[in-house]
């Protein structure tokens, strides 16, 4: 009952016993069962409470939903990436005495990492996720909340695709509103190599930002089934669903999602080895990018890849391009671009065996404990070629052993 938790609440605020509010009025035990909603109780009993807390009870009521109300709405600004409009709802939700009744305080924490995660302030995570572990009496709506935090975390940070799949699988979406899971959901079997499965939970994912009008998120489902379709021939299809998802993120002023997609067109450019597109479009991704982040950095090593392919530009540029991006690497501590460019930087400098002796000792370790499938099988492959032309046959039988374990199957026939 909503008036026991506002009795009880406003009772242990101003440091007052069961039996000091109900004295005159009830028993301490009835004082008890109100505030847990235990019992039935008459309107003129909890108002003679109320009074003597002097709280305005209905007020407090309608203040109550208020704030049931403004929470909702605070996860979905976040969710739409409406940055301004979750501040001055967060503003609003803490000007509310009432926010700190445990229920809320709770739901607040949790969407509160969602926020963190949205202003890019990353450090406060761990912490506030520790902090909401601890808590009990979680309801539907907060377990939900807490094992979508945790798949993200997974995901994103720890890069643990089979344990954010297994976190977002315990998911009901008939108690929790927020099917945006469906996408980190998809995001964990594409990682993961399960793309029939990463193309079913993209679709749904799209199909519920399209429904809540959650334009920059429709753009990044739409990238994660281009993504899945860049293995087939459809060449054209790709082509022109880049164009239209350009001009859509053109159209709504989505400029992380335009550089985003940029990149990835590029990305696509280079792997049908027309390079100089490839480049156009990686400095196209990074004139929107922030020059001191690591997705500029991204798109960086991208532009350099393109431009050592296509045998325009000398190795006296190209090495310049590759110490501007060594530079801001190590300012930003970011050891994935940081180990590419020195790669980059051992190929232009025609330095081969320092390039094979970086790339084992170094780059590949980093690559394959972070679970960085993609550059993890590429160098996999590179270093094998590299240990048979050198005679190193055991290392190249321990690396092909290891490529054999990571694809075994899981399932056992005659």
């Amino acid at each position: 009952m909503v008036e026991g938790k506002i009795i009880s609440f406003f009772r242990e605020k101003k440091q007052l016993t069961q039996r000091d509010i109900g004295m005159g009025i009830c028993s301490s035990s009835h004082v008890s069962k109100i505030e847990r909603g235990l019992t039935e109780y008459s309107t003129e009993v909890v108002k003679l409470l109320a009074d003597r807390l002097q709280v305005d009870l209905e007020r407090e009521k309608e203040t109550y939903y208020t704030i049931k109300s403004l929470l909702h709405q605070w996860m979905e600004a976040i969710l739409l990436r409406q940055e301004k409009k979750a501040k001055q709802l967060k503003r609003k939700l803490e000007g509310y005495e009432l926010l700190e009744l445990p229920e809320f305080q709770r739901t607040y924490m949790l969407i509160h990492i969602r926020y963190s995660m949205l202003l890019g302030e990353f450090s406060d995570v761990p912490l506030i996720m520790k902090e909401t572990e601890k808590e009990e009496n979680l309801s539907d709506l907060d377990v939900h909340l807490l094992l979508h935090n945790k798949a993200i975390c997974l995901l994103y940070f720890d890069r643990d695709y089979e344990g954010a799949k297994v976190l977002l699988r315990q998911i009901d979406d008939s108690m929790y509103p927020y099917h945006e899971y469906y996408y980190h959901l998809a995001l964990s079997h594409y990682f993961l190599g399960q793309h029939i499965l990463a193309y079913k939970y993209v679709s749904k994912s799209l199909d519920y930002f399209m429904k809540t009008h959650n334009f920059s998120r429709i753009i990044d489902a739409e990238m994660l089934i281009l993504i899945q379709l860049e293995q087939d021939s459809m060449t054209e299809y790709k082509e022109d669903k880049y164009q239209s998802l350009l001009e859509m993120s053109e159209t709504y002023g989505l400029q992380e999602q335009q550089s985003i997609i940029l990149h990835n067109y590029a990305y696509h450019q280079f792997v049908n080895q027309h390079y100089l597109k490839a480049m156009d479009l990686y400095r196209r991704a990074m004139s929107l990018k922030d020059p001191n982040s690591k997705e500029y950095l991204g798109s960086l090593e991208g532009y350099i890849h393109a431009a050592s392919k296509s045998s325009i530009n000398a190795p006296k540029k190209l090495l310049k391009w590759v110490e501007e991006g060594l530079e801001k690497a190590k300012k930003l501590g970011d050891e994935r671009s940081l180990h590419l460019l020195t790669l980059h930087q051992f190929k232009i400098l025609n330095q081969l065996d320092d390039y094979y002796q970086y790339l084992e000792s170094t780059a590949y370790p980093y690559f394959s404990i972070n679970n960085m499938k993609p550059q993890k099988e590429y160098y996999q492959i590179q270093l094998y070629h590299y240990f048979v032309k050198n005679g190193q046959m055991e290392k190249a039988n321990l690396l092909s052993r290891t490529c054999i374990e990571s694809i075994e199957p899981k399932h056992q026939y005659v």
